[in-house]
């Protein structure tokens, strides 16, 4: 894509810290400043500051992802920079040490990220809860299943509920129309039911997905294409 002519090794950017545990909400999430390794597409390989020529910590992050902001972003909102828990104390004067690294240092532009971010992408994880038609019952019952492979734009759905030995795993596309977020068969005026394979009673299925599902593992809303 032509826009990514502006992504060069070497680039800096503040992006979301996954080396300090923070609690689930945008608030408390915690940023710090990384380098560009390489990059292939919309993926980039990136290095916190601070690790210096180590490598154990890489990793890689989608641009399209909303956790990255050019250099500048956390001081324009008054956001603290904090440093991976692992190397917080390989630095007396962090403040002195990135003002050294980031001096003459490029970032990307926030004109640049907005376009990249506007692209749509798939943002499902594995583990994730969703509603989809049952493929051996001609797509006319809801069912829940879980996303347990991701690669590209494709999921793995596995039916909920099913022994193993019966259970078929199934792939399709994030943006299938046949896949939806919990609770819309609900709003819809549709009924869950267990999918085909299922031996035991409607009330233990029930029982099944209320325990499921107050695991709080379902798919946000905003990931889906409809």
């Amino acid at each position: 894509m032509s826009c990514l002519k502006d992504v060069h090794i070497g680039m800096k950017v503040e992006v979301i810290n996954n080396g300090v545990e923070s609690f689930n909400n945008s608030e408390n999430t915690t940023f710090w400043v990384a380098s560009v390794i390489k990059f292939k597409h919309f993926k980039t390989l990136l290095r916190y500051e601070g690790y210096d020529e180590g490598d154990n910590a890489d990793f890689w992050f989608d641009l399209r992802c909303r956790d990255i902001h050019p250099v500048g972003w956390c001081a324009r909102i008054n956001k603290p920079l904090i440093p991976p828990q692992e190397i917080k104390t390989r630095i007396n004067d962090w403040q002195e040490y990135l003002f050294q690294r980031l001096s003459g240092a490029k970032t990307f532009s926030a004109e640049f990220l907005q376009k990249v971010q506007e692209i749509p992408h798939n943002r499902f994880k594995v583990g994730m809860k969703v509603e989809v038609a049952d493929r051996k019952n001609l797509y006319s019952v809801m069912c829940v299943a879980t996303v347990v492979d991701v690669v590209g734009d494709r999921l793995r759905l596995r039916y909920d509920g099913l022994d193993p030995e019966v259970a078929e795993d199934f792939w399709c596309h994030y943006y299938s129309t046949d896949i939806h977020p919990v609770g819309w068969s609900s709003l819809v005026g549709h009924q869950l039911r267990p999918p085909i394979g299922w031996k035991n009673s409607i009330s233990e299925w029930n029982k099944l997905i209320e325990k499921i599902l107050a695991q709080d593992r379902d798919a946000p809303q905003e990931i889906f294409s409809e």
